[in-house]
């Protein structure tokens, strides 16, 4: 262009400046590495620090349900009935003890408990050895009584409040051996020094091992005139003490009063702590909510799979092809969609179940899988009309691809990420799905080896004041489940969302 031309122009040519030939140019370097759509995404999805958190609260809860189990002594198919309602005892959860308010005589009771764990040769106490008024006697590292004060009622009696460990509140306890197993247990006794065997009571069959002493109708102690307890020790012609009652056919058999604190350790070879106590049937709670996460997760993650490619298949092919094959599913979708999810599941429960053809688990998930592919199907159909008219498949169709190639190839990966992200949000619908039939006892995956939380939830609903730790964890547990579950399918919403691809720059 020459200057003339330059001038008519009306541009400033002060401004410009001829390039110099011998000089080479070229658009600067790429300094960055490109990123795939699966780097963007998990940088989306950190961005949202909800969804992070969510995410890490999960993973630490399916970890406790698999790790945890292995550093208690118990399992799923453990209870047994002489720690019922144990209170949460170990780490920060408790003490395992409890508040009981009483007037003299429980406390009595409570106390008789205490004397006769140092009772071990029947003759302490009657020998005046022991004292209902020595507090050193009426409280040891086995007694259930770990303390107590006294105040005065408004009608002027004098009350108690005792701090009870519930792990030492069962006492004594009757257990029926063989000779070997008794001579086994004597000699378990001589080797640790721990006494496990006890003074024994007359009519073992029918009394309280705890109630050695008089007492009335109501087991409340009998006080002799000095206000003392009168001790009732089984003795034999010659006043020793008994440490047996003979039983079974010529005595072949011996009934032994044991200390159950320590005949537990004799059989286990633990002592009982329960970090979370233990329910109605002494069943360990730590444990069976651990199971109950397992069951949850493991239940939501197999309809996830099943309902996700089921209604992939579906919903692909109805969108795709569409005309009267759309039409047909879609009105069967709409006949199983019409059917309510919770008389279904009810239904499978009393056809399946109760008639023993198949488990609980396995109806249930049949339930949910007939009803759950419906909504993935719709939205995926949803995708296929909104995509299969899109440039990029014309193109394809103008090449030659087949259907199946323009499906799977093209169509299904831009409509992959929002098919994942409703499938994770059923995640949570399908956990609290089952805890709420199994609240409401329509459906029960309680087993000896399997638990669940739902009905963890009805079980404790009756010990709601007594023991509200029996509500409170599984009701917690879930909540957690629930929400965190639900931030987590949020942010995998947004981080699989193609059309925010780029915009984390």
């Amino acid at each position: 262009m020459t200057p003339n031309e330059l001038k008519a122009l009306d541009i400033n040519t002060a401004r410009l400046s001829f390039r110099e030939n011998e000089v080479s140019r070229f658009d600067l370097e790429l300094t960055t590495k490109p990123k795939s759509f699966a780097a963007e995404s998990f940088i989306r999805f950190c961005k949202n620090k909800s969804s992070v958190v969510g995410a890490i609260i999960i993973i630490a809860l399916i970890f406790a349900s698999i790790v945890g189990p292995l550093f208690v002594p118990y399992e799923l198919s453990y209870n047994d009935n002489d720690y019922i309602n144990m209170k949460p005892k170990g780490f920060i959860f408790g003490d395992g003890t409890y508040t009981l308010d009483g007037d003299a005589k429980t406390f009595l009771y409570w106390s008789a408990i205490g004397l006769a764990i140092k009772d071990t040769n029947g003759d302490a106490f009657k020998n005046g050895e022991l004292s209902v008024s020595n507090d050193d006697d009426i409280i040891n590292e086995l007694s259930p009584i770990r303390s107590y004060v006294t105040y005065s009622a408004p009608d002027g009696s004098t009350r108690y409040k005792m701090k009870i460990d519930s792990y030492f509140r069962m006492g004594f306890k009757i257990v029926t051996l063989s000779q070997a197993d008794y001579d086994a247990l004597l000699a378990y006794q001589v080797e640790t020094g721990e006494q496990v065997v006890y003074p024994m009571l007359p009519k073992p069959n029918q009394r309280s091992m705890n109630i050695w002493f008089a007492a009335d109708s109501k087991n409340m102690p009998k006080l002799d005139k000095n206000g003392n307890l009168t001790e009732e020790y089984l003795r034999d012609g010659d006043g020793n003490v008994m440490f047996f009652y003979p039983s079974g056919n010529n005595g072949s058999q011996k009934l032994v009063r044991v200390l159950t604190y320590k005949y537990y350790v004799y059989k286990n070879g633990h002592v009982p702590v329960n970090i979370l106590g233990t329910n109605n049937i002494g069943q360990d709670v730590f444990v069976r909510i651990c199971g109950g996460v397992r069951t949850s997760l493991l239940l939501a993650l197999a309809v996830f799979v099943v309902t996700f490619v089921l209604g992939a298949f579906i919903g692909a092919i109805e969108g795709f092809f569409g005309g009267w094959l759309d039409m047909l599913i879609e009105r069967i979708k709409d006949v199983i969609s019409g059917i309510p999810f919770v008389v279904l599941a009810t239904l499978f429960q009393l056809t399946f179940v109760v008639t023993g053809k198949v488990s609980g688990v396995g109806s249930l998930l049949f339930a949910f899988v007939l009803t759950g592919w419906i909504s993935n199907s719709s939205l995926l159909r949803t995708q296929f009309y909104r995509f299969k008219k899109q440039e990029y498949v014309l193109a394809a169709q103008t090449l030659g691809a087949s259907d199946m190639r323009q499906i799977f190839k093209h169509i299904f990966p831009n409509s992959l990420g929002t098919v994942v992200t409703m499938c994770a949000l059923d995640i949570p619908y399908t956990i609290v799905s089952e805890a709420s039939l199994s609240y409401l006892g329509l459906v029960s995956l309680e087993t000896t080896n399997t638990s669940s939380l739902g009905n963890m939830l009805s079980n404790g609903q009756g010990n709601l004041l007594s023991n509200p730790h029996l509500l409170l964890v599984p009701a917690i547990v879930l909540a957690l489940l629930m929400i965190c579950f639900n931030l987590f399918g949020n942010g995998l919403r947004d981080a699989l969302n193609p059309t925010l691809r780029g915009s984390e720059d």
